[in-house]
This record gives structure tokens, C-alpha cells and sequence, in this order.
């Protein structure tokens, strides 16, 4: 399943900032980008030179999902001497 929340905080000295973007928004916007890959795929493939090299180039793209469903419940802290900065994915 793929995550479906980013949750980024912010903490200041002075100030502290939440936001949550969910990522359905981004998945739409991406799935035109990810349907024209796609077809651009089938028209290399139906070139035959090339189509080895772009089938290992294309992996990456069509594996994304995989991917972002390996990253659910990843949280990245990153600290500075001014801020802090953590970073969710559910």
C-alpha cells in the first residue's frame, strides 16, 4: 500500500511549523507523467535497437510505486544549531 500522508515540522527557537501534505495530490499530478513514460516505453520497445537499454532505464520509473511503498513509516531528523527538521511518511 502506498503511504498516503508527509508530514513535515519545523522547530525553531523562536517558532515551530507543521505541515501536512497529502500525497494523493502528488499522485495524481504524477500519473500523467508516469501514463506518458509509458507509452513512450511502447514505442522504443516497437523500435527494437534500442529496447534493452531503455527496458533498464524504464525499470526505475515503473518500480517507483514499489518503492514509495518501502518508504512508509520513514522519518528523517535532521539537526542544526538554529533548527531542527523531521520529516514523516506514513
Amino acid at each position: 500500500m502506498l503511504p498516503m500522508l508527509l508530514r513535515l515540522k519545523i522547530r525553531d527557537e523562536n517558532t515551530s511549523f507543521s505541515l501536512f501534505i497529502p500525497l494523493i495530490i502528488i499522485y495524481i499530478l504524477l500519473l500523467p507523467a508516469y501514463l506518458i513514460c509509458g507509452i513512450i516505453y511502447i514505442f522504443i520497445a516497437a523500435s527494437g535497437n534500442t529496447a534493452s537499454q531503455a527496458g533498464i532505464y524504464m525499470k526505475i520509473v515503473f518500480r517507483l510505486p514499489q518503492i514509495l511503498a518501502a518508504a512508509r513509516g520513514t522519518e528523517i531528523i535532521a539537526h542544526s544549531d538554529k533548527s531542527n527538521v523531521t520529516l514523516y511518511i506514513r
